[in-house]
């Protein structure tokens, strides 16, 4: 006999709805719908174990609609759900604001609502000791206005790792990215949380805080918009598409499958870095339709290399 206690606290039922919280979310984060077999592929389940769960979650509510023509499942209504189990970086704001101490029960505590918030979405990862202290550095300087040095920040954009002085704002994307006014820079930059060495919270607060932004525009890839930007129209095959995608998640908006096995994307890109990156690591899958800029800056990189 199968419990099933979605919003509930029955600690006897968790191990049993595991799957199917993971069938509502994997439905959920898929724009284009998602197939049967590839939610069996997905759940580590058989086809027959998958459909089962798919009834369950029509049970207890959820309405599912099936394209008749891919045969995919989209979770019905206009406004899709937000279903995620995890904490927020807003909700673990709150909490740790509400937990004062340093007994061992209280950094057991804070410990738990790392490890359950959503950093373990960190891909080929859980949280590790030294990228959860350095996410509690930020947090602590975002709450507090302090200055940071990003010590040992490995940069790919310029092919080196120094320290970097920068007022945290916000951190996005899972945590996986922060924003912070870089005086040096004299704007809001950029940063890949998990390329930080480590933190160091200066004593002196933040000086341009008029400057910062605190909910940047950012494109598919997590590039703020600035001045400029990019109209841009790539084309992947099947394989590519499907990797980028696990990389890249939010490209599934943009993206449309034009002829089996083809897909288009179109959007509006704040850089040409990332989709030149892309077009560069999947050699012959990926095809650029527009702009010609792109067609450049590979162009451009391809030169750098020792054997053009």
């Amino acid at each position: 006999m199968e419990y099933l206690y979605i919003y509930g606290s029955n600690n006897f039922a968790m191990e049993k709805e595991k799957p199917v919280i993971s069938l509502i979310k994997a439905i959920n984060h898929f724009h284009r719908g998602v197939s049967m077999r590839e939610l069996a592929a997905l759940l580590g389940v058989s086809y027959k174990t998958a459909y089962r769960y798919k009834e369950k979650v029509e049970s207890i509510g959820f309405q599912l609609e099936k394209n008749p023509t891919t045969h995919r499942y989209k979770i019905a209504g206009k406004n899709r759900p937000e279903f995620n189990l995890s904490f927020s970086q807003q909700e673990v704001d709150f909490i740790l604001n509400a937990i004062n101490g340093d007994s061992e029960m209280h950094n057991r505590i804070r410990n738990k609502v790392y490890i359950h918030s959503d950093l373990q979405y960190l891909p080929g990862k859980l949280i590790e000791v030294t990228f959860g202290h350095n996410i509690k550095q930020l947090q602590k300087a975002i709450k507090d206005r302090k200055r940071v040095v990003l010590k040992a920040y490995n940069s790919v954009n310029s092919n080196s790792c120094r320290d970097i002085l920068t007022e945290p704002v916000i951190m996005q994307d899972y945590y996986k990215r922060l924003y912070g006014y870089t005086p040096e820079k004299r704007k809001m930059i950029q940063y890949k949380t998990e390329r930080i060495g480590s933190v160091e919270i200066l004593q002196e607060g933040q000086m341009f805080t008029d400057r910062h932004i605190q909910n940047p525009e950012t494109d598919v890839f997590w590039w703020m918009f600035e001045d400029r930007s990019w109209e841009v129209s790539l084309e992947f095959n099947r394989g590519a598409y499907h990797m980028i995608r696990e990389e890249y998640p939010r490209i599934d908006e943009l993206t449309s499958e034009i002829k089996e096995g083809i897909f288009r994307f179109n959007g509006r890109l704040a850089s040409l870095v990332p989709p030149a990156s892309i077009v560069l690591r999947f050699p012959g899958e990926v095809r650029i339709v527009s702009p010609p800029e792109l067609e450049n800056l590979c162009f451009e990189k391809l030169k750098k290399l020792p054997f053009f």
